[in-house]
């Protein structure tokens, strides 16, 4: 097979950018197939499944797993998450000992396996290949201003998921 059969992902991170840079990144992570796992929008607001709850749970565990860690605002959606977080150098180091990169991974690996969990002990609907989709999208926050904007925006995402192209199957069972 030649190099232009090759399938290649487009590289989801900024090229040359040090996530390990004290900063403020937003983020958002999809369930594989959009499925609706996490919950269900009711009037403008969420309404989350066991799943929803324990994906809560390990966001805010961020803050105690990654000294330097600061959470801001996050939205759980019935099937994706968005979140900023400020990354902090811890003591006198320049930038954190952890990147963006090791936080989601540990984000991600955290919640598949509580909700594999979830599966075996709960009857939890069972997921396709994977619980998360293999990348995360993130934003490099760059001011107060894309700050304000992000929060407004995921303060926001209840209540436009009745316009959401995902919506499609909002009443599904959990």
């Amino acid at each position: 097979m030649s190099d232009q059969n090759v399938c290649r992902r487009k590289p989801m991170r900024a090229s040359l950018f040090d996530y390990h840079q004290d900063g403020a990144y937003f983020v958002t992570v999809v369930i594989h197939h959009r499925d609706h796992l996490l919950g269900r929008v009711k009037d403008g607001a969420m309404d989350l499944s066991d799943a929803g709850t324990m994906v809560d749970h390990f966001w805010r565990e961020l803050q105690n797993k990654f000294p330097g860690v600061l959470l801001d605002e996050y939205v759980i959606m019935p099937n994706h998450f968005h979140g900023i977080l400020h990354v902090r150098p811890t003591s006198m180091l320049e930038a954190s000992p952890h990147s963006l990169g090791d936080i989601m991974r540990w984000f991600k690996s955290q919640t598949t396996n509580a909700y594999i969990r979830g599966v075996k002990q709960s009857g939890w609907p069972r997921f396709d290949e994977q619980f998360w989709q293999p990348q995360y999208w993130d934003h490099i926050v760059r001011n107060d201003a894309d700050l304000d904007r992000i929060r407004e925006y995921v303060l926001s995402n209840p209540v436009s998921w009745e316009d959401d192209p995902d919506n499609a199957d909002s009443d599904g069972a959990w």
